[in-house]
Protein backbone atom coordinates (compact mmCIF):
# COMPACT_ATOMS: atom_id res chain seq x y z
CA UNK A 1 0.00 0.00 0.00
CA UNK A 2 1.37 3.46 -1.08
CA UNK A 3 2.42 5.50 1.77
CA UNK A 4 -0.75 7.78 2.71
CA UNK A 5 0.42 11.79 3.04
CA UNK A 6 -2.02 14.23 4.01
CA UNK A 7 -0.59 17.20 2.65
CA UNK A 8 -3.65 20.14 3.64
CA UNK A 9 -4.32 23.47 1.76
CA UNK A 10 -1.10 25.48 1.81
CA UNK A 11 -0.66 28.12 4.70
CA UNK A 12 -1.63 31.42 2.02
CA UNK A 13 -4.95 29.58 1.01
CA UNK A 14 -5.93 28.04 5.18
CA UNK A 15 -4.69 31.62 6.40
CA UNK A 16 -6.98 33.40 3.72
CA UNK A 17 -9.95 31.80 4.62
CA UNK A 18 -9.41 34.13 7.96
CA UNK A 19 -9.28 37.17 5.43
CA UNK A 20 -12.04 36.13 3.52
CA UNK A 21 -14.65 34.92 6.34
CA UNK A 22 -13.73 38.41 8.30
CA UNK A 23 -14.37 40.81 4.74
CA UNK A 24 -17.46 38.81 4.12
CA UNK A 25 -19.12 41.10 6.47
CA UNK A 26 -18.53 43.79 4.42
CA UNK A 27 -19.17 47.25 7.12
CA UNK A 28 -20.31 45.25 9.70
CA UNK A 29 -18.81 44.25 13.05
CA UNK A 30 -16.65 41.48 11.87
CA UNK A 31 -13.97 39.39 13.78
CA UNK A 32 -15.22 40.77 17.37
CA UNK A 33 -18.90 38.85 16.85
CA UNK A 34 -20.42 42.00 17.74
CA UNK A 35 -23.64 42.80 16.26
CA UNK A 36 -23.89 45.27 13.00
CA UNK A 37 -23.24 48.35 12.63
CA UNK A 38 -27.05 49.76 12.89
CA UNK A 39 -28.82 47.12 14.48
CA UNK A 40 -30.03 47.01 17.80
CA UNK A 41 -27.91 43.86 19.06
CA UNK A 42 -31.08 41.49 19.70
CA UNK A 43 -30.27 39.23 16.34
CA UNK A 44 -28.66 36.01 17.23
CA UNK A 45 -25.07 35.61 17.93
CA UNK A 46 -22.25 36.17 15.01
CA UNK A 47 -19.26 33.66 15.16
CA UNK A 48 -17.38 36.41 13.11
CA UNK A 49 -17.64 35.49 9.38
CA UNK A 50 -21.36 36.68 9.25
CA UNK A 51 -23.48 33.47 10.29
CA UNK A 52 -24.83 32.16 13.06
CA UNK A 53 -24.35 30.24 16.11
CA UNK A 54 -26.44 27.33 16.57
CA UNK A 55 -29.78 27.90 18.58
CA UNK A 56 -29.71 26.74 22.08
CA UNK A 57 -29.55 23.10 23.06
CA UNK A 58 -27.65 22.28 19.62
CA UNK A 59 -24.52 21.05 20.09
CA UNK A 60 -22.63 18.80 17.62
CA UNK A 61 -18.84 17.32 17.92
CA UNK A 62 -16.14 19.99 18.14
CA UNK A 63 -13.64 18.39 16.00
CA UNK A 64 -15.67 16.26 13.17
CA UNK A 65 -13.49 14.51 11.50
CA UNK A 66 -13.45 15.75 7.65
CA UNK A 67 -13.99 13.55 4.82
CA UNK A 68 -9.97 13.61 3.24
CA UNK A 69 -9.20 12.06 6.99
CA UNK A 70 -12.08 9.79 7.91
CA UNK A 71 -11.83 6.31 6.05
CA UNK A 72 -15.04 4.86 5.04
CA UNK A 73 -16.93 3.08 7.82
CA UNK A 74 -18.31 4.40 11.05
CA UNK A 75 -15.95 5.45 13.71
CA UNK A 76 -15.56 2.52 16.45
CA UNK A 77 -15.36 2.82 19.69
CA UNK A 78 -12.12 1.27 22.40
CA UNK A 79 -8.28 1.26 22.34
CA UNK A 80 -5.82 3.47 23.31
CA UNK A 81 -3.94 6.05 21.67
CA UNK A 82 -0.37 6.24 22.12
CA UNK A 83 1.11 9.89 22.04
CA UNK A 84 5.04 10.97 22.19
CA UNK A 85 5.46 14.84 22.47
CA UNK A 86 8.43 17.46 22.59
CA UNK A 87 7.08 18.47 26.19
CA UNK A 88 5.25 17.90 29.29
CA UNK A 89 2.31 20.30 30.68
CA UNK A 90 3.81 22.57 33.09
CA UNK A 91 0.88 22.04 35.39
CA UNK A 92 -2.77 20.60 34.31
CA UNK A 93 -4.13 23.97 35.81
CA UNK A 94 -5.45 25.90 32.87
CA UNK A 95 -5.48 29.40 34.42
CA UNK A 96 -1.83 28.42 35.69
CA UNK A 97 0.04 27.01 32.95
CA UNK A 98 2.85 28.68 31.60
CA UNK A 99 3.37 26.83 28.43
CA UNK A 100 1.23 27.12 25.13
CA UNK A 101 2.45 23.72 24.50
CA UNK A 102 0.19 22.26 27.70
CA UNK A 103 -3.21 23.07 25.47
CA UNK A 104 -2.79 19.31 23.86
CA UNK A 105 -2.44 17.67 27.73
CA UNK A 106 -5.63 19.90 28.85
CA UNK A 107 -7.72 19.15 25.94
CA UNK A 108 -8.92 15.49 27.07
CA UNK A 109 -9.74 17.23 30.40
CA UNK A 110 -11.23 20.54 29.93
CA UNK A 111 -13.97 21.74 27.40
CA UNK A 112 -13.99 25.20 26.94
CA UNK A 113 -16.97 27.55 27.04
CA UNK A 114 -16.20 27.92 23.10
CA UNK A 115 -13.74 26.32 20.32
CA UNK A 116 -12.37 27.37 17.16
CA UNK A 117 -12.99 26.12 13.57
CA UNK A 118 -9.63 24.63 12.94
CA UNK A 119 -9.24 26.13 9.10
CA UNK A 120 -10.79 29.69 10.08
CA UNK A 121 -10.48 29.94 14.01
CA UNK A 122 -13.70 31.40 14.11
CA UNK A 123 -15.15 31.10 17.02
CA UNK A 124 -17.72 28.14 17.73
CA UNK A 125 -20.31 26.98 20.45
CA UNK A 126 -19.20 24.47 22.83
CA UNK A 127 -19.83 24.42 26.48
CA UNK A 128 -21.36 27.87 25.01
CA UNK A 129 -24.05 26.78 22.94
CA UNK A 130 -24.77 30.79 22.11
CA UNK A 131 -23.72 33.79 22.64
CA UNK A 132 -23.90 37.15 21.66
CA UNK A 133 -22.74 40.68 22.37
CA UNK A 134 -25.99 42.73 22.92
CA UNK A 135 -24.24 45.56 23.07
CA UNK A 136 -20.32 46.63 23.05
CA UNK A 137 -19.82 46.31 26.75
CA UNK A 138 -22.13 43.45 27.78
CA UNK A 139 -21.63 39.58 26.59
CA UNK A 140 -24.19 37.32 26.94
CA UNK A 141 -23.87 33.01 26.74
CA UNK A 142 -26.34 30.02 27.17
CA UNK A 143 -25.03 26.79 28.35
CA UNK A 144 -25.19 23.88 27.61
CA UNK A 145 -27.68 21.74 30.18
CA UNK A 146 -27.28 18.47 31.71
CA UNK A 147 -23.18 18.98 31.93
CA UNK A 148 -21.44 17.54 35.08
CA UNK A 149 -17.62 17.71 36.23
CA UNK A 150 -15.82 14.65 36.53
CA UNK A 151 -16.45 14.79 40.39
CA UNK A 152 -20.04 15.13 39.73
CA UNK A 153 -20.28 18.97 40.21
CA UNK A 154 -22.80 20.45 38.12
CA UNK A 155 -21.57 22.62 35.38
CA UNK A 156 -23.83 25.74 35.41
CA UNK A 157 -23.65 29.64 35.08
CA UNK A 158 -22.31 29.46 38.86
CA UNK A 159 -18.99 27.40 37.78
CA UNK A 160 -18.68 29.87 34.91
CA UNK A 161 -18.73 32.68 37.31
CA UNK A 162 -16.53 30.89 39.50
CA UNK A 163 -13.85 30.12 36.68
CA UNK A 164 -13.91 33.64 35.46
CA UNK A 165 -13.81 35.17 38.74
CA UNK A 166 -10.66 32.43 39.15
CA UNK A 167 -9.16 33.20 36.47
CA UNK A 168 -9.04 37.64 36.96
CA UNK A 169 -7.97 36.97 40.87
CA UNK A 170 -5.69 33.67 41.35
CA UNK A 171 -2.90 35.42 42.27
CA UNK A 172 -0.30 33.50 40.06
CA UNK A 173 -2.92 33.19 36.98
CA UNK A 174 -1.27 33.46 34.19
CA UNK A 175 -4.32 34.48 31.89
CA UNK A 176 -5.20 37.80 33.85
CA UNK A 177 -4.63 40.16 31.03
CA UNK A 178 -7.47 37.71 28.61
CA UNK A 179 -10.02 38.43 31.06
CA UNK A 180 -9.00 42.08 32.32
CA UNK A 181 -11.52 43.71 30.21
CA UNK A 182 -14.48 41.44 32.05
CA UNK A 183 -15.39 44.05 35.14
CA UNK A 184 -18.21 41.40 35.99
CA UNK A 185 -20.06 38.53 35.73
CA UNK A 186 -23.41 37.42 36.90
CA UNK A 187 -25.33 34.09 36.73
CA UNK A 188 -29.37 35.38 35.11
CA UNK A 189 -30.28 32.11 35.05
CA UNK A 190 -28.89 28.36 35.93
CA UNK A 191 -27.65 27.96 32.30
CA UNK A 192 -26.85 31.84 31.32
CA UNK A 193 -24.35 34.25 32.27
CA UNK A 194 -23.57 37.97 31.06
CA UNK A 195 -20.32 39.91 31.11
CA UNK A 196 -20.18 43.20 31.91
CA UNK A 197 -16.90 44.47 29.97
CA UNK A 198 -14.99 47.65 31.45
CA UNK A 199 -14.08 48.67 27.18
CA UNK A 200 -15.23 46.91 24.36
CA UNK A 201 -13.46 44.07 23.82
CA UNK A 202 -13.31 42.11 20.40
CA UNK A 203 -10.80 39.16 21.42
CA UNK A 204 -12.95 37.65 23.84
CA UNK A 205 -14.37 35.10 21.96
CA UNK A 206 -11.36 33.86 21.11
CA UNK A 207 -9.88 34.25 24.81
CA UNK A 208 -13.08 31.67 25.55
CA UNK A 209 -11.50 29.33 22.79
CA UNK A 210 -8.22 29.43 25.10
CA UNK A 211 -7.70 28.73 28.22
CA UNK A 212 -9.62 31.06 30.11
CA UNK A 213 -12.36 28.99 28.59
CA UNK A 214 -10.98 26.15 30.02
CA UNK A 215 -13.62 25.20 32.33
CA UNK A 216 -12.28 23.79 36.03
CA UNK A 217 -14.67 22.17 38.84
CA UNK A 218 -15.09 24.56 41.67
CA UNK A 219 -14.95 21.88 44.35
CA UNK A 220 -11.65 20.52 43.04
CA UNK A 221 -10.12 23.55 41.96
CA UNK A 222 -10.35 24.59 46.27
CA UNK A 223 -7.41 21.84 46.69
CA UNK A 224 -3.86 23.23 46.66
CA UNK A 225 -2.89 20.24 44.39
CA UNK A 226 -5.27 20.55 41.91
CA UNK A 227 -2.53 21.32 38.99
CA UNK A 228 -1.53 17.66 39.40
CA UNK A 229 -5.24 15.87 40.11
CA UNK A 230 -7.65 18.14 37.73
CA UNK A 231 -11.10 18.37 37.04
CA UNK A 232 -12.86 19.21 34.44
CA UNK A 233 -15.95 18.22 32.28
CA UNK A 234 -13.89 16.91 29.13
CA UNK A 235 -14.33 13.38 27.10
CA UNK A 236 -11.50 11.65 29.06
CA UNK A 237 -10.62 11.47 33.02
CA UNK A 238 -7.35 12.08 34.37
CA UNK A 239 -5.47 9.08 35.89
CA UNK A 240 -2.13 9.93 36.75
CA UNK A 241 1.38 11.75 36.20
CA UNK A 242 4.98 10.82 36.43
CA UNK A 243 6.57 13.97 36.07
CA UNK A 244 9.23 13.63 33.25
CA UNK A 245 7.91 10.76 31.71
CA UNK A 246 4.18 10.42 31.21
CA UNK A 247 0.58 10.66 31.94
CA UNK A 248 -2.62 9.49 30.95
CA UNK A 249 -6.47 9.63 30.72
CA UNK A 250 -9.17 7.00 30.90
CA UNK A 251 -12.66 7.76 29.01
CA UNK A 252 -15.27 9.43 30.56
CA UNK A 253 -18.44 7.62 30.22
CA UNK A 254 -20.68 10.38 31.55
CA UNK A 255 -19.73 12.62 28.90
CA UNK A 256 -22.03 15.20 27.30
CA UNK A 257 -21.67 14.91 23.76
CA UNK A 258 -23.23 11.62 22.83
CA UNK A 259 -21.00 8.65 21.54
CA UNK A 260 -17.98 10.27 22.45
CA UNK A 261 -14.66 9.72 22.77
CA UNK A 262 -14.25 6.77 20.89
CA UNK A 263 -10.77 6.24 22.80
CA UNK A 264 -10.70 4.11 25.72
CA UNK A 265 -7.75 6.31 27.18
CA UNK A 266 -4.59 8.07 25.94
CA UNK A 267 -1.03 7.70 26.72
CA UNK A 268 0.67 10.48 26.77
CA UNK A 269 4.87 10.30 26.59
CA UNK A 270 7.10 13.21 26.81
CA UNK A 271 10.26 12.48 24.63
CA UNK A 272 12.25 15.62 23.29
CA UNK A 273 14.63 13.37 21.00
CA UNK A 274 13.00 13.46 16.90
CA UNK A 275 14.57 10.19 16.50
CA UNK A 276 13.60 8.57 19.75
CA UNK A 277 9.72 9.45 18.82
CA UNK A 278 10.31 8.21 15.32
CA UNK A 279 11.76 4.53 15.82
CA UNK A 280 8.86 4.36 18.53
CA UNK A 281 6.26 5.29 16.07
CA UNK A 282 7.79 2.68 13.58
CA UNK A 283 8.03 0.03 16.24
CA UNK A 284 4.42 0.57 17.42
CA UNK A 285 5.34 1.46 21.24
CA UNK A 286 3.88 5.03 20.05
CA UNK A 287 0.90 5.44 18.04
CA UNK A 288 0.83 9.60 16.78
CA UNK A 289 4.14 11.86 16.98
CA UNK A 290 4.05 15.76 16.78
CA UNK A 291 7.50 17.94 16.13
CA UNK A 292 8.55 15.78 13.06
CA UNK A 293 10.94 18.04 10.99
CA UNK A 294 11.16 19.48 7.76
CA UNK A 295 13.92 16.78 6.31
CA UNK A 296 12.49 13.53 8.16
CA UNK A 297 8.66 14.09 6.76
CA UNK A 298 9.84 12.89 3.34
CA UNK A 299 11.66 9.90 5.03
CA UNK A 300 8.46 8.91 6.72
CA UNK A 301 6.39 9.10 3.51
CA UNK A 302 7.94 6.14 2.33
CA UNK A 303 6.68 3.83 5.08
CA UNK A 304 3.48 2.49 4.23
CA UNK A 305 2.21 2.19 7.68
CA UNK A 306 2.63 5.35 8.70
CA UNK A 307 0.41 9.09 7.82
CA UNK A 308 2.13 12.10 7.30
CA UNK A 309 0.16 15.18 7.87
CA UNK A 310 1.46 18.50 7.31
CA UNK A 311 -0.35 21.59 7.95
CA UNK A 312 -0.36 25.03 8.35
CA UNK A 313 -0.17 26.99 11.14
CA UNK A 314 0.36 30.52 12.94
CA UNK A 315 2.91 28.76 15.44
CA UNK A 316 5.69 31.24 15.87
CA UNK A 317 9.23 30.38 16.47
CA UNK A 318 10.44 32.73 17.91
CA UNK A 319 13.39 34.01 20.83
CA UNK A 320 11.61 35.74 24.13
CA UNK A 321 13.70 37.49 25.98
CA UNK A 322 14.01 39.93 29.32
CA UNK A 323 13.85 43.51 27.78
CA UNK A 324 14.37 45.05 31.59
CA UNK A 325 17.87 42.27 32.06
CA UNK A 326 21.80 43.86 31.54
CA UNK A 327 22.66 44.76 28.01
CA UNK A 328 19.00 43.92 26.38
CA UNK A 329 17.49 46.97 28.23
CA UNK A 330 18.99 48.84 25.58
CA UNK A 331 16.73 49.40 22.47
CA UNK A 332 20.18 49.46 20.04
CA UNK A 333 21.53 46.34 21.58
CA UNK A 334 17.92 44.68 20.64
CA UNK A 335 17.79 46.27 17.43
CA UNK A 336 21.76 44.69 16.72
CA UNK A 337 21.16 41.48 17.34
CA UNK A 338 17.75 41.38 15.30
CA UNK A 339 19.96 42.78 12.24
CA UNK A 340 22.56 40.01 13.35
CA UNK A 341 20.05 37.29 12.61
CA UNK A 342 20.69 35.72 8.96
CA UNK A 343 16.43 34.80 8.84
CA UNK A 344 17.11 33.40 5.16
CA UNK A 345 19.96 31.30 6.12
CA UNK A 346 17.64 29.85 9.00
CA UNK A 347 14.84 29.31 7.91
CA UNK A 348 16.60 27.96 4.21
CA UNK A 349 19.00 25.59 5.54
CA UNK A 350 16.80 24.31 9.35
CA UNK A 351 13.22 24.70 7.80
CA UNK A 352 14.67 23.84 4.33
CA UNK A 353 12.20 26.47 2.63
CA UNK A 354 9.20 25.17 4.30
CA UNK A 355 6.48 27.66 6.04
CA UNK A 356 7.86 31.14 5.69
CA UNK A 357 10.42 33.54 7.80
CA UNK A 358 8.52 35.43 10.18
CA UNK A 359 8.90 39.27 10.36
CA UNK A 360 6.30 40.24 13.08
CA UNK A 361 3.87 38.05 15.11
CA UNK A 362 1.93 36.94 12.82
CA UNK A 363 2.32 35.17 8.94
CA UNK A 364 2.06 37.13 5.50
CA UNK A 365 -1.63 35.68 4.88
CA UNK A 366 -2.82 36.81 8.58
CA UNK A 367 -5.65 39.71 7.48
CA UNK A 368 -3.15 41.62 10.73
CA UNK A 369 0.19 41.15 8.82
CA UNK A 370 1.63 44.47 8.12
CA UNK A 371 3.02 43.87 4.56
CA UNK A 372 4.48 47.70 4.12
CA UNK A 373 7.19 46.97 7.19
CA UNK A 374 8.39 44.15 5.86
CA UNK A 375 11.50 43.52 6.33
CA UNK A 376 11.31 43.88 9.93
CA UNK A 377 14.90 43.81 10.27
CA UNK A 378 17.61 43.91 8.04
CA UNK A 379 20.32 41.62 8.03
CA UNK A 380 23.11 43.74 7.97
CA UNK A 381 26.02 43.38 10.85
CA UNK A 382 28.06 46.04 10.11
CA UNK A 383 25.63 48.38 11.00
CA UNK A 384 24.42 45.64 13.92
CA UNK A 385 28.37 46.41 15.24
CA UNK A 386 27.94 50.09 15.16
CA UNK A 387 24.75 49.65 17.34
CA UNK A 388 26.87 47.73 19.58
CA UNK A 389 29.75 50.51 19.65
CA UNK A 390 27.40 53.29 20.28
CA UNK A 391 25.55 51.72 22.81
CA UNK A 392 28.75 50.94 24.85
CA UNK A 393 29.47 47.49 23.86
CA UNK A 394 31.73 47.36 21.29
CA UNK A 395 34.03 44.88 23.11
CA UNK A 396 30.77 42.33 23.20
CA UNK A 397 28.95 40.82 26.16
CA UNK A 398 27.43 37.41 27.18
CA UNK A 399 24.10 36.50 26.89
CA UNK A 400 22.44 33.52 28.61
CA UNK A 401 19.60 31.59 26.53
CA UNK A 402 17.44 28.00 27.60
CA UNK A 403 15.67 26.77 24.42
CA UNK A 404 13.48 23.75 24.05
CA UNK A 405 15.70 20.72 23.34
CA UNK A 406 14.24 19.86 20.17
CA UNK A 407 16.63 19.19 17.25
CA UNK A 408 15.03 22.23 15.47
CA UNK A 409 14.97 24.55 18.08
CA UNK A 410 18.22 23.70 19.46
CA UNK A 411 19.89 23.88 15.30
CA UNK A 412 18.15 27.59 15.25
CA UNK A 413 20.13 28.00 18.68
CA UNK A 414 23.30 27.36 17.47
CA UNK A 415 22.73 28.90 14.00
CA UNK A 416 22.14 32.30 16.06
CA UNK A 417 24.98 31.49 18.19
CA UNK A 418 26.92 31.59 14.95
CA UNK A 419 25.66 34.74 13.73
CA UNK A 420 25.69 37.12 17.09
CA UNK A 421 29.63 35.37 17.23
CA UNK A 422 30.16 37.70 14.40
CA UNK A 423 29.46 40.70 16.05
CA UNK A 424 31.11 39.67 19.35
CA UNK A 425 28.41 38.69 21.43
CA UNK A 426 28.51 35.52 22.79
CA UNK A 427 25.61 33.49 23.41
CA UNK A 428 25.69 30.66 25.93
CA UNK A 429 22.63 27.85 24.90
CA UNK A 430 21.43 25.68 27.33
CA UNK A 431 18.82 22.50 25.77
CA UNK A 432 16.10 22.03 28.47
CA UNK A 433 12.57 20.20 28.79
CA UNK A 434 9.92 23.09 28.60
CA UNK A 435 9.06 22.92 31.82
CA UNK A 436 12.49 23.73 32.45
CA UNK A 437 13.21 26.28 30.45
CA UNK A 438 9.76 27.96 31.37
CA UNK A 439 10.53 27.97 35.21
CA UNK A 440 14.08 29.36 34.50
CA UNK A 441 13.23 31.60 32.39
CA UNK A 442 9.04 32.83 32.72
CA UNK A 443 9.24 32.43 36.48
CA UNK A 444 12.95 32.39 38.20
CA UNK A 445 14.67 34.67 35.75
CA UNK A 446 17.47 33.25 35.67
CA UNK A 447 18.67 33.98 31.94
CA UNK A 448 18.38 36.38 29.42
CA UNK A 449 16.85 35.06 26.64
CA UNK A 450 14.39 31.53 25.93
CA UNK A 451 14.83 30.37 22.42
CA UNK A 452 11.15 28.27 21.55
CA UNK A 453 7.63 29.19 19.99
CA UNK A 454 4.63 31.38 20.81
CA UNK A 455 1.83 29.09 20.38
CA UNK A 456 -1.01 29.70 18.04
CA UNK A 457 -3.96 32.03 19.99
CA UNK A 458 -7.32 32.77 18.23
CA UNK A 459 -7.41 36.06 18.44
CA UNK A 460 -4.53 38.68 17.45
CA UNK A 461 -5.26 40.64 20.10
CA UNK A 462 -4.33 37.95 22.14
CA UNK A 463 -1.06 36.80 20.84
CA UNK A 464 0.14 40.62 20.59
CA UNK A 465 -1.38 40.88 24.73
CA UNK A 466 0.71 37.70 25.54
CA UNK A 467 4.09 38.17 23.88
CA UNK A 468 4.10 42.40 24.81
CA UNK A 469 1.46 43.17 27.78
CA UNK A 470 3.33 44.61 30.81
CA UNK A 471 0.26 42.70 32.59
CA UNK A 472 1.24 39.49 30.90
CA UNK A 473 3.36 36.59 32.62
CA UNK A 474 5.05 36.59 29.62
CA UNK A 475 6.73 39.97 29.53
CA UNK A 476 9.57 38.97 32.01
CA UNK A 477 10.87 42.41 32.07
CA UNK A 478 7.03 43.59 33.12
CA UNK A 479 7.35 47.18 31.44
CA UNK A 480 6.66 48.06 28.24
CA UNK A 481 7.52 50.88 26.08
CA UNK A 482 6.06 54.69 26.22
CA UNK A 483 2.78 54.53 24.65
CA UNK A 484 2.26 50.88 24.12
CA UNK A 485 -0.63 49.87 26.71
CA UNK A 486 -2.49 52.20 24.73
CA UNK A 487 -1.86 50.72 21.68
CA UNK A 488 -2.97 47.42 22.76
CA UNK A 489 -6.11 49.06 24.20
CA UNK A 490 -6.86 50.05 20.87
CA UNK A 491 -6.49 47.01 18.87
CA UNK A 492 -9.15 45.13 21.55
CA UNK A 493 -11.17 48.25 21.59
CA UNK A 494 -11.52 48.20 17.46
CA UNK A 495 -14.52 46.91 15.98
CA UNK A 496 -14.30 46.92 12.12
CA UNK A 497 -11.71 44.78 9.96
CA UNK A 498 -10.58 47.77 8.90
CA UNK A 499 -10.07 49.43 12.45
CA UNK A 500 -8.40 46.16 13.47
CA UNK A 501 -5.86 46.00 10.63
CA UNK A 502 -4.68 49.68 11.02
CA UNK A 503 -4.71 48.95 15.37
CA UNK A 504 -2.10 46.08 14.58
CA UNK A 505 -0.37 47.68 12.20
CA UNK A 506 0.44 50.34 14.55
CA UNK A 507 1.33 47.68 17.09
CA UNK A 508 3.37 46.15 14.88
CA UNK A 509 5.14 48.80 14.28
CA UNK A 510 6.20 50.03 17.96
CA UNK A 511 6.99 46.09 18.24
CA UNK A 512 9.49 46.62 15.79
CA UNK A 513 10.80 50.04 16.69
CA UNK A 514 11.76 48.46 19.90
CA UNK A 515 12.75 45.31 18.99
CA UNK A 516 10.75 43.43 21.82
CA UNK A 517 11.50 40.14 20.40
CA UNK A 518 13.44 37.95 17.95
CA UNK A 519 10.97 36.87 15.13
CA UNK A 520 12.45 33.67 13.21
CA UNK A 521 10.12 31.79 11.03
CA UNK A 522 6.36 30.28 10.98
CA UNK A 523 6.83 26.66 10.58
CA UNK A 524 4.75 24.12 9.18
CA UNK A 525 3.14 21.70 12.19
CA UNK A 526 4.40 18.19 10.81
CA UNK A 527 2.63 14.90 13.12
CA UNK A 528 2.57 11.42 11.68
CA UNK A 529 0.66 8.22 13.13
CA UNK A 530 -0.23 4.79 12.60
CA UNK A 531 -2.44 3.97 9.61
CA UNK A 532 -5.21 2.57 11.99
CA UNK A 533 -5.45 5.88 13.87
CA UNK A 534 -8.40 7.60 12.01
CA UNK A 535 -10.34 10.86 12.62
CA UNK A 536 -7.33 13.38 13.66
CA UNK A 537 -8.40 17.06 12.29
CA UNK A 538 -5.49 19.23 12.09
CA UNK A 539 -5.84 22.92 13.06
CA UNK A 540 -3.98 26.23 12.54
CA UNK A 541 -3.57 26.21 16.38
CA UNK A 542 -1.06 23.28 16.05
CA UNK A 543 -2.38 21.59 19.25
CA UNK A 544 -3.43 18.07 18.84
CA UNK A 545 -7.21 17.80 19.80
CA UNK A 546 -7.93 13.57 19.90
CA UNK A 547 -11.64 14.12 20.46
CA UNK A 548 -12.72 12.33 17.46
CA UNK A 549 -9.90 10.27 16.34
CA UNK A 550 -10.20 6.04 16.76
CA UNK A 551 -8.67 3.54 15.90
CA UNK A 552 -9.50 2.24 12.52
CA UNK A 553 -8.77 -1.81 12.80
Amino acid sequence: MAARTRWRRALAVALSAVVLAAAACGDDDDTSATPSEGTDGAGAATTGDGGTAPSEGTTRPVDTAGEDTVPAGTPTRGGILRYATVSEPTTFDPHRGASGGDHVSLYPIFDRLLASDPETLEPEPFLATSFEFTDPLTLRMTLQEGVTFHDGTPFDAEAVVYNVERAKHLEDSSIKSDVASIESVEAVGEHEVVMHLSEPDSSLLGVFADRAGMMVSPAAAENEDFGQHPVGTGPHRFVRWAPGDSWTYERNEDYWQEGLPYLDGLEFTVQADINTRINGLRSGQYDFIDGVSPGRAAELEEDDDIVVSVDPTILHHMVWWNTGRGPLADVRVRRAINMAIDREAIWQGIMEGTGEIAWMPVPSQHWAYAEDLVPTFDHDPEAARALLEEAGYGDGFTLTMTSTATDTSVRMAEAMQAQLAEIGITLEITPEQTVDSVQRYFEAKQVDAYNSSMTARPDPSITFETMFSASSFYNTAQTSPEGFEELLAAASRAQTQEERKEAFRALSAAAVEHALWIPLVFPPSITAYSKDVAGFVPSLMAKPDFLSVYRAS
